[in-house]
């Protein structure tokens, strides 16, 4: 037997199938085997007729590959242009002011501070999953 396998829990689990192989559906079940009696009796019945046998693993890729709507893809082209519009009317009105000046010399540092913030996060997301 496998040393990573709990040999009680495999046990109980056995035991359940046979109790519900020899007595199927029986109102008499210990709470401990009804889990595993449960699983039993839902893998012995067939499966439904309107899905095909690789439908999980279909909806699975089609989520992990799932493109963006073309409204998705608009709105955000909308956004950045905004967002660019903005940085530039910015520039334009403050100068070098706002990146050099009193009251905003903070923002490159800001700026370089969130990029890598940002990078970081994703590269221990990254190594987690």
């Amino acid at each position: 037997m496998n040393p990573k396998i709990n040999e009680r829990e495999w046990l109980a689990q056995q035991i359940a199938v046979w109790r519900e192989q020899a007595a199927p559906g029986s109102g008499d079940i210990d709470a401990r085997d009804r889990p595993y009696r449960l699983i039993a009796r839902g893998l012995r019945e067939p499966l439904p007729a309107g899905l095909p046998a690789n439908f999980a693993r279909r909806m699975a890729a089609r989520a992990a590959a799932a493109e963006a709507s073309r409204f998705e893809v608009c709105a955000l082209i909308g956004l950045m242009a905004t967002l660019a519009v903005c940085a530039v009317a910015m520039v334009i009105r403050f100068g070098g002011e706002w990146m050099a000046g009193p009251s905003g010399g903070g923002w490159p540092f800001a700026l370089a501070a969130c990029i890598g913030a940002s990078w970081l996060i994703d590269q221990w997301k990254r190594r987690v999953s």
